[in-house]
């Protein structure tokens, strides 16, 4: 009898409460927690990181968009048989603050026509006022390098003008001496005495007048000298008369020789978007270039509170019919 209440109450009697383990379940918690965690963390970067991915490729999507459409807008014939390039002349910025920022101290666009090899220079004066794409109300178009370097310059010209340009060349002023001195410099009438210092810029010029050889240095002051009554407007005019000069000079055969050299320079300094082929493409259609072939235009417009040149549209596109001639049409009017 005993055996069987022993039995009874091993089998079938109340059965002893469990303990519960708290260290168990609070250690079970906290790798919960972390797993929630770092699950929660892993989703908000790849939100982070897929956003930027989402945002880069929309501004990139849209720039490609904005260029198309402005490529569509100048899809015309009559621009089929030019190259037309635009030369930015980059100032040095404060040479006292690293990185400090720069600004398009010349904008200059020549086209080339690819059949008879001749060359129009459009000068655009640095204060020229425009609309810069992504900016609000006008603003200078030397800004338009500070704010967006050289692509934000192509395309505010590019929207400016209504043209589409083919190539672009950036150069600072150590790379035009360095090339100018390469080339063995310049012969060029020198108009008045021109003198001026920038202590804090290490810049000063000091020109006589008279005819001269100006090397690299020497050119380099000639074309940025803006001392006298004209200001900015004196600064381009000399900047046409030398871009004309030396295009004249670069038919001579002690010129042409030199150009490898030049070339040289121009890949260790010089910003371009020309590769090889393109310099050699273009060097055929100049092989019936003569100066009387070049022709110089500065931008129409007006001096605005002696500081802004103020466009002249209509005169403007006046010389821009004269540049770019709708040749397509003319030779159809000629046949009817």
């Amino acid at each position: 009898m005993t055996n069987d209440r022993k039995v009874k109450d091993s089998k079938g009697g109340p059965k002893k409460r469990r303990r519960v383990c708290w260290g168990r379940i609070f250690i079970f918690l906290i790798i919960l927690s972390s797993i929630i965690g770092t699950l929660a963390w892993a989703s908000y970067s790849a939100y982070v990181v897929l956003k930027d991915v989402y945002t880069s490729y929309s501004m990139i999507f849209d720039e490609f968009q904005k260029k198309k459409e402005v490529q569509t807008k100048f899809q015309n014939e009559k621009f089929n048989n030019y190259t037309n390039v635009l030369l930015l002349g980059i100032d040095d910025g404060d040479k006292d603050v690293e990185g400090s920022p720069r600004h398009a101290d010349s904008v200059i666009l020549i086209s080339i026509h690819h059949t008879d090899g001749s060359i129009r220079i459009l000068s655009i004066p640095r204060d020229t006022q425009v609309s810069i794409p992504g900016r609000q109300g006008l603003d200078t178009v030397k800004q338009s390098y500070f704010y967006g370097g050289t692509q934000l310059v192509l395309r505010t010209v590019e929207e400016f003008l209504q043209i589409p340009i083919n190539q672009f060349v950036v150069v600072d002023s150590k790379s035009f001496i360095d090339m100018m001195d390469t080339l063995g410099g310049l012969d060029l009438y020198v108009e008045n005495d021109m003198d001026y210092e920038d202590p804090s810029a290490e810049f000063q010029i000091h020109l006589k007048k008279g005819f001269q050889h100006l090397d690299g240095s020497a050119a380099d002051q000639y074309v940025r000298y803006c001392s006298d009554e004209l200001g900015d407007v004196g600064r381009v005019q000399r900047q046409q008369r030398f871009l004309k000069a030396f295009f004249s000079e670069m038919i001579h055969t002690d010129k042409l020789t030199k150009i490898p050299n030049c070339i040289k320079v121009a890949n260790n300094q010089v910003i371009t978007s020309f590769a090889m082929l393109d310099a050699v493409h273009l060097m055929k259609n100049l092989k019936s270039f003569s100066p009387e072939l070049v022709k110089t235009e500065m931008l129409p417009g007006s001096l605005v509170n002696v500081k802004y040149w103020q466009p002249d549209q209509v005169a403007i596109q006046q010389v821009l019919a004269d540049m770019f001639k709708d040749e397509a049409n003319d030779q159809n009017s000629t046949t009817k």
